[in-house]
């Protein structure tokens, strides 16, 4: 009778609901109490990190996205292993990324960022004068053992600190997403890997404002 009038029964579209519901629970995009955890954020289709156990496994009964997941780890690695960095495109979703600009963009709004200005070398030190900590001034009389120290540069930035974002930010929840964690272990092949205890520092925004003429100057780092 329901096909005659073109009707699906309400118990078949609870169930089917149900069955998505499910679904996205096996795959990590949403959690037991219907929330959405870090996962949603991410095109799990090319990144399919829930397939990942927190002891750097592959563990799903799914043979096409344990395939796609060996496959991400392997290049990555080789990336990592050449280049010293890995490309990761189209990681986060398109309303997500929207979402975590206009975070923010009302941050900026509100003044929560301060304006950072740094002189330094390719090693992140101040510049020395003469033995001396210098200003970014100082080049060719430096008397310093690699002349690639004495070559300055200028770094400038607006800061947005760990502690100005919001609680439910989604840069938050995705920055403690363990298998995030355990998946750049894995492509840095690195026997452990701790996010960083500083409730400050830990986790920051930038913006480069062009009007300041605002940019990062080379350097290497010294922190995974």
């Amino acid at each position: 009778a329901f096909a005659a009038m073109g009707r699906v029964p309400p118990v078949r579209w609870r169930r089917t609901r149900w069955s998505r519901l499910f679904l996205a629970q096996r795959r990590g995009i949403v959690g037991e109490n219907g929330a959405t955890t870090p996962l949603a954020a991410v095109d799990d289709r090319r990144y399919p990190l829930h397939a990942l156990t927190l002891a750097g496994e592959v563990a799903t009964q799914d043979r096409e996205v344990a395939d796609v997941l060996r496959r991400l780890l392997a290049q990555c690695q080789r990336e990592v292993a050449v280049h010293g960095y890995c490309r990761l495109p189209g990681f986060l979703r398109p309303n997500i990324i929207a979402e975590l600009v206009d975070e923010i963009a009302e941050m900026e709004a509100r003044g929560h960022g301060f304006r950072s200005y740094e002189a330094h070398n390719v090693f992140l030190e101040d510049v020395p004068c003469d033995g001396q900590a210098g200003t970014g001034s100082c080049q060719a009389s430096l008397a310093v053992d690699l002349p690639v120290r004495r070559k300055s540069f200028d770094s400038s930035k607006v800061v947005f600190a760990m502690d100005v974002l919001k609680k439910e930010s989604r840069l938050l929840e995705l920055y403690r997403w363990e298998r995030l964690r355990v998946f750049l272990q894995l492509i840095f092949r690195l026997p452990r890997l701790f996010r960083s205890a500083d409730p400050v520092g830990g986790l920051y925004c930038n913006i480069f404002d062009g009007t300041y003429r605002d940019a990062l100057g080379w350097h290497f780092d010294r922190s995974h």
